[in-house]
């Protein structure tokens, strides 16, 4: 585990660091339970915006110009048999066509995310916050769905239907965050994303892509194993994570 030191010579302070107590109002755990029936409609929505592995799309537009570069993460860490199945694919995928891939340190499902800046410098205080309010929930054992990997003009994704408890999850996080002056946000979805595309190109150079999803890999069920704090850098071709303080869910 990389250990920080809380100075600012080390950790340059953020424009976007934490608000302090008294400019964030306290509310009680019960003010962020989420209507799970809403959030999930919410999330099967946003999964239909994407293409069905077997249905062609007319070109690829990646954002990645309006990404983030940097940013605070809380994630879930899947066993090494879902990472895998993941990461060897997303290899498979870069190979035919330009894309950012994820390997088995990046593999990943979000919790939530902080502090994201095209400026990102991290804060060893923020990172001790947040790892404060993960080891303040219950950590109870996630399960998520995946039953298939689904695409858009600017990436590749592994649809997944996580269980209640994942909700509960966020919920506790939220809560116990937002006490230490750190407001987070939902994370819209249970899924993992395996690929960020590089460049524009048209359907007609597609073919390949299009032949290679059709023997996208059953990536089942995912019992996640930890929760992880740390930090994100995205660069004009390469996504990485350094981890903070890792948490066993039991």
């Amino acid at each position: 585990m990389k250990r920080f030191k809380k100075t600012s010579r080390i950790f340059p302070t953020c424009d976007l660091v934490f608000l302090k107590p008294e400019c964030l109002k306290i509310r009680t755990l019960s003010s962020y339970m989420v209507e799970d029936r809403e959030w999930f409609d919410k999330q099967k929505n946003i999964y239909k915006k994407f293409n069905k592995s077997n249905v062609d799309i007319e070109e690829l537009k990646p954002n990645l110009k309006k990404s983030p570069t940097g940013g605070y993460l809380v994630i879930l860490r899947h066993p090494e048999r879902i990472a895998h199945k993941v990461s060897d694919f997303s290899e498979r995928i870069s190979n035919v066509i330009p894309s950012m891939k994820y390997s088995l340190e990046t593999i990943h499902t979000t919790l939530s995310d902080y502090g994201l800046s095209p400026n990102f410098e991290p804060n060893g205080e923020v990172l001790c916050k947040l790892s404060d309010s993960v080891e303040e929930t219950s950590k109870n054992k996630v399960s998520i769905i995946y039953p298939s990997w689904i695409y858009n003009q600017d990436s590749v994704l592994v649809e997944g239907y996580p269980n209640s408890q994942f909700l509960r999850c966020v919920e506790e996080l939220n809560y116990e965050a937002n006490k230490k002056g750190i407001g987070l946000r939902l994370p819209w979805g249970g899924h993992i994303t395996s690929n960020r595309f590089l460049r524009n190109m048209e359907g007609g150079k597609l073919t390949d892509f299009f032949k290679l999803m059709k023997e996208a890999p059953n990536v089942g069920v995912s019992e996640p194993t930890q929760i992880e704090v740390g930090y994100f850098n995205m660069g004009s071709n390469s996504f990485s994570i350094t981890p903070y303080k890792k948490f066993n869910l039991s």
